[in-house]
């Protein structure tokens, strides 16, 4: 495999580790990619995903002269759902303008989690599907700035802030028939629904048994409430590889694929 330009590191933080991935570039002799994983803060009560993430862009640029003609490594952080979560803002397509469509995800998010809690995040919504409804996410502002101001004074490029449903895509697109997308990580599965390139019904759920338990529950649940029918293909994007026999189904297609950002 061909070496990048630019030095890439991909970061997938979850509240209390971040997984790194970095990807060198072909200039950099004698230096390795690598992955590991770093935590954020001694215990629950000190996570510092700001402060951990300086730590890792300090490690990557040790003993390393930046020299003019070197470009600026760039940065992809990927945000887990505990992070980020997500909602549908119903008929979003009828909206006139992205402010529009920020104003209803702040609507949505606050009848879920509360205006006070709502109050100082931003909103993204996403404009690439086709249906009615739209994907938003929620970002926590004062995190978000922090990431920034980290990226800033560690002097990278940063090029992306994701939620992990993006990274989820990515991994395993949507083939343009009509299935369910699940992003599976410790403590929080995102179950939804996509027919085409439109959205049709997205939960977030705890996981309470095995996966493949409260999978096949959680979705004969939605297509009850959604009226939903048919064949189905189910596309699992987990952070990390679950035993899913038990949940295949004689009219089901069932993929699996690990998220590299986790690996």
């Amino acid at each position: 495999m061909s070496r990048p330009w630019r030095e890439l590191i991909t970061v997938l933080a979850t509240p209390a580790q971040l997984h790194v991935s970095r990807r060198v570039a072909w200039w950099q002799q004698g230096v390795a990619d690598a992955r590991w994983i770093e935590p954020c803060g001694d215990g629950p009560a000190a996570l510092d995903i700001p402060a951990a993430l300086l730590g890792v862009l300090a490690r990557c640029q040790a003993g390393r002269e930046r020299r003019r003609w070197m470009p600026r490594p760039v940065l992809r952080l990927v945000l887990s759902h505990h992070l980020a979560p997500l909602t549908l803002v119903p008929h979003a397509r009828a909206l006139q303008d992205a402010e529009e469509r920020r104003a209803a995800a702040r609507h949505a998010f606050a009848a879920v989690y509360g205006a006070a809690t709502t109050a100082d995040w931003q909103f993204i919504v996403d404009d690439a599907g086709t249906g009615d409804a739209a994907l938003a996410a929620g970002l926590d502002l004062a995190l978000v700035e922090g990431l920034r101001r980290v990226s800033a004074e560690a002097d990278v490029a940063l090029g992306s802030i994701e939620p992990l449903i993006s990274a989820a895509m990515a991994a395993d697109p949507p083939q343009g028939d009509d299935g369910w997308l699940v992003v599976a990580e410790a403590g929080r599965v995102v179950l939804a629904r996509h027919e085409g390139r439109a959205w049709r019904s997205l939960r977030t759920h705890r996981p309470r048994r095995g996966l493949a338990e409260d999978l096949g529950a959680w979705i004969e649940q939605a297509r009850l409430i959604d009226g939903i029918d048919g064949p189905d293909r189910v596309a699992v994007v987990e952070t990390r590889p679950h035993e899913l026999q038990a949940l295949q189904r004689p009219d089901w297609t069932l993929t699996q694929t690990v998220l590299p950002e986790a690996a």
